[in-house]
């Protein structure tokens, strides 16, 4: 049974496709990637193993999250700093 949802939502753009991600992990758990951002979005600069999202890109071949991954929003906020303490902070995160 998977722990309780702290990161629900994610909706990544890279290589040019949107799709959704649905993450659970237990709270004060990092979700499984490292960012970079700029102007506009926060950029997947890497994802760690035995994590939540390892998990979805095991499962989900053909939708993973990689290197140069876009998140484009979390919670609805497209402000960079709004989306980093969301990612942060919240335990229901749309992205």
């Amino acid at each position: 049974m998977a722990p309780a949802a702290c990161l629900n939502f994610a909706s990544m753009m890279g290589q040019g496709s949107s799709f959704l991600v649905t993450l659970s992990k237990p709270q004060q758990t990092p979700s499984g990637f490292s960012i970079r951002y700029n102007d506009e979005v926060l950029l997947v600069t890497r994802v760690w193993e035995d994590t939540p999202m390892d998990t979805w890109n095991r499962e989900h071949p053909t939708r993973q999250v990689v290197y140069g991954s876009h998140v484009i929003s979390v919670n609805g906020k497209r402000n960079i700093p709004e989306m980093i303490i969301a990612l942060q902070e919240s335990c229901n995160i749309r992205m």
